[in-house]
């Protein structure tokens, strides 16, 4: 429409919302929907009750949810939501939802004192302890909420085939998605905020809805820069053998429950050089950097790598490790090594397995118990009494990797079966959001506007601004 145009819908509370199911039009044909776990405490619903099929639709992402006042000018309109995301639009089994702004009040009233040199005076921010201009830093800023994090999208050509889900693990919820056919500009760098749970593991989704390669790449950061010190997940693009997704687990906070450390010496092929720490049990990498992420020739990368903690048990871990010239890292090419770890103190021991003579690939898999302590595969006892015995080796021919036509390989071309020839084993010793109460924001059922409401549509523009990166869905 070339005219604002608003709506009357009616709040509903989340729990409410989560029974919402029926049958939705996908791209493949009619299939059965709900929203069973779909929200979080981030967002809120809303819906036409009285039988005028009213919503918001596409194009309409970032429009306001305004509870309306009694002032003739709505000056006294308050701003409780920002258009998100839904199943359809005025489809009367299912509400629209909506990105909760109490929820994200304090962060939006701080980074728009802090930043702003003029911010509003209805944010009263001489009552806050933040400066009003921030002068730029030379080293990177601590973030304003632990569970902040920064997406980096770069298309590729067809854009509406890619999309992503973020669920939790291991209750595997989603809090954060991209439907396929949510981005359409071609060969463009998006950058997208999201705020999450802070303090656990956290597993990313990424699809090709075509299943014919994401040439694109897709990276999430901790806080809001984008530093390589903050890097949490790099997917540089994947091939049609991927079967349309690929997964990465990562962990979001400062205190996870056990570390392993790869401690690496390049040789001078870097980008040749890849490798996967994979969690047998949830089939999740928890750490993965594939061909061409190192550059600089005979560096020496120190990565940390969270895993799980006692409460989950023992658990099975899969170290894989590439070598594209099939002449490992050593040495031909340089006297490079790598060395694997459990927690964060390089020691004899605290090492699980050393390599640098290997061909193609090398894999070993460990076990870590619920103490924390490495465990031999072979004889799933405490390595507390010095170095477990050398596996015996399995030496195959490995087909060299399969270019998959931009840059990297594709994954798919390894084969995985096989022991390397020089792994080492180590020894080691015993390794010692609030719920929202949206009573607060609104009365239940109590009418609210989507549209721009009166003047109060100014107040909307100016902090729909500085939320729009914050929504947590989108249609």
């Amino acid at each position: 429409s070339d005219e604002l145009r608003e709506a009357n819908v009616w709040y509903l509370t989340n729990s409410k919302c989560e029974q919402s199911k029926g049958i939705i039009k996908t791209s493949t044909g009619y299939q059965e929907a709900s929203y069973n776990n779909e929200l979080t405490d981030n967002m809120l619903c809303a819906k036409d009750n009285q039988g005028t099929v009213s919503d918001a639709c596409q194009g309409d992402s970032g429009g306001c949810l305004v509870r309306t006042g009694s002032h003739p000018t709505g000056e006294d309109d308050t701003l409780l939501g920002l258009v998100s995301w839904g199943y359809g639009c005025a489809d009367p089994n299912f509400p629209g939802v909506y990105s909760r702004m109490s929820s994200i009040f304090p962060w939006l009233r701080e980074t728009i004192c802090g930043k702003s040199k003029a911010p509003p005076e209805y944010l009263s921010c001489n009552t806050i302890n933040v400066p009003i201009a921030v002068a730029p830093s030379a080293t990177p800023p601590p973030s304003s909420l632990s569970g902040m994090l920064t997406f980096y999208i770069k298309t590729d050509s067809s854009p509406e085939d890619t999309g992503w889900e973020l669920r939790t693990v291991p209750d595997n919820k989603i809090v954060a998605s991209r439907p396929m056919g949510y981005y359409s500009q071609q060969q463009t760098e998006i950058f997208e905020k999201e705020i999450v749970e802070p303090e656990r593991f956290y597993r990313l989704v990424i699809y090709d809805r075509d299943q014919d390669g994401f040439t694109g790449s897709m990276k999430v950061y901790k806080g809001q820069n984008t530093y390589e010190t903050d890097l949490l997940v790099h997917e540089p693009g994947f091939s049609s053998k991927s079967k349309g997704s690929v997964t990465h687990g990562f962990y979001v906070g400062d205190n996870p429950p056990n570390v392993l450390t790869l401690d690496v010496k390049l040789d001078g092929n870097p980008t040749q050089f890849a490798w996967i720490i994979t969690n047998k049990e949830d089939n999740l990498q928890l750490g993965f950097r594939w061909f061409g992420f190192y550059k600089t020739a005979f560096e020496s990368r120190r990565e940390t790598i969270p895993i799980y903690g006692g409460e989950r048990g023992l658990q099975e871990y899969e170290l894989l490790i590439y070598d594209n010239n099939g002449d490992g890292l050593c040495c031909s090419s340089g006297s490079g090594s790598y060395a694997l770890y459990l927690g964060e103190t390089l020691s004899a021991k605290n090492q699980i397995i050393s390599g640098a003579k290997y061909e193609r690939d090398e894999k070993y898999v460990f076990q870590i118990n619920a103490s924390g302590a490495l465990v031999s595969l072979s004889s799933l006892g405490t390595l507390a009494f010095g170095p477990a015995p050398a596996p015996t080796p399995t030496l195959t021919t490995n087909p060299a990797p399969k270019d998959n036509g931009y840059g990297g390989y594709d994954d798919a071309s390894f084969p995985t079966g096989n022991v390397g020839n020089t792994g080492n084993f180590g020894s080691s010793d015993t390794m010692t959001s609030d719920t929202v109460d949206s009573s607060s924001a609104m009365s239940p059922n109590g009418s609210m506007l989507v549209g721009p409401g009166r003047t109060g549509f100014s107040l909307c523009l100016q902090l729909t601004t500085f939320a729009m990166i914050l929504l947590f869905r989108w249609r």
